[in-house]
């Protein structure tokens, strides 16, 4: 390295800041938006359902519905869960990996995965650790770009 890149290094640490990078955290701001919901009295029963306990294998119907409408998606291809986007996106890969009805991916000699960009790192790394090739997908205004999906789908 040069010695003006690491004279500015030095600099840099010299000044003792305390930055956190991490991707994916949400901000103080953002978790502030939730404080409200922390002192709502609410009926903790949805029909038969106490939302207290487990829940539903694919959620609460009433969070299913207003993904729904959030999404413009049949209620029935929206799941719920009461875990982290990371977690929910690891258990759908290994169980398709380990077990998916009619040929489990680990099975597969070269399975590929299609995935939108950008994206989540650690969810890419899944991919990766199970040896599951990424194929992007780039965003556009509204979704997908669907000349690149369509490429992609026909390889």
């Amino acid at each position: 390295m040069s010695e003006n890149i690491l004279t500015y290094f030095e600099q840099i640490k010299a000044q003792g800041l305390s930055i956190d990078i991490t991707r994916g955290k949400p901000d103080a701001y953002q978790l502030d938006l939730a404080n409200e919901l922390l002192s709502m009295n609410v009926e903790p029963f949805d029909g038969d359902v106490d939302l207290r306990n487990y829940g539903e294998p694919f959620g609460i119907q009433d969070a299913r519905i207003l993904g729904s409408d959030l999404l413009s998606a049949p209620v029935d291809n929206v799941i719920t869960g009461e875990q982290s986007s990371l977690m929910l996106t690891y258990q759908m890969i290994l169980s398709k990996y380990l077990f998916a009805k009619s040929l489990p991916w680990k099975d597969i000699e070269a399975p590929k995965f299609i995935c939108p960009v950008p994206g989540f790192d650690r969810h890419f790394r899944m991919l990766e650790d199970f040896g599951i090739e990424m194929i992007t997908v780039p965003l556009v205004e509204d979704g997908v770009d669907l000349d690149v999906l369509s490429d992609a789908l026909q390889t």
